[in-house]
Order: structure tokens, then sequence, then C-alpha cells
């Protein structure tokens, strides 16, 4: 995905969930956690989206229409990878947490 995609999804999401803080800013805070990330046995996947939405009448934004690559890594095989990565093996909070804007 291009850096200007990237800033383009980066503000649509933060659109999207104004209580939620981005998990990326822009595309060089992406760039910079995927360089930061050691590669591992767990292959890159990738799938498109598009917006679902209903669609404004008159003038329609061109994010609306257009298709976004999204790249990931496997959930369920990163996360057996660092459970049996013994640098984990005194440290590791398994509980869920959720985290509030504003320290509510």
């Amino acid at each position: 995905m291009s850096a200007g995609k990237i800033n383009k999804l980066s503000d649509i999401m933060a659109a999207l969930y104004p209580d939620n803080l981005p998990t990326f800013t822009d595309h060089k805070d992406l760039y910079n956690t995927i360089d930061a990330t050691e590669l591992g046995e767990v292959a890159w996947e990738s799938f498109m989206v598009t917006y679902d939405g209903t669609l404004p009448e008159g003038s329609v934004p061109s994010w609306m229409t257009a298709e976004y690559e999204v790249w990931h890594r496997n959930v369920l095989q990163v996360t057996e990878n660092q459970i049996g990565n013994p640098d984990f093996s005194s440290g590791q909070d398994y509980a869920a947490k959720q985290i509030w804007k504003g320290g509510k």
C-alpha cells in the first residue's frame, strides 16, 4: 500500500473510531513498526477491503468507492510463536485489556 493510501486509511479509521487511539498515525509510523519487527516464520497475507456503507447523494468521496489492500500475519500463528519463545516465558500477561483515551 502506498504512503498516501496508508495516510488516507489512517484518517478514515480515526474518523470512524474517534474514541480510540489509532493503531498507526500515518505511513511513517506504520513503516517504522514494520521495520522494527523481527522476521519470523509466519508469512504475510493480504486481503482487499472496500467501504460498503450507504453512499451520499451528489459528490461521493473517492475513498468510499476505492479498494484497499491490507497486509497482515496470521494472529494465531504469531501468538503460538510468542508462547513458544523462551524470551516470553516469565512475563507474559494473558489477560485481555481495554485502553480508553483520556485515562477513563
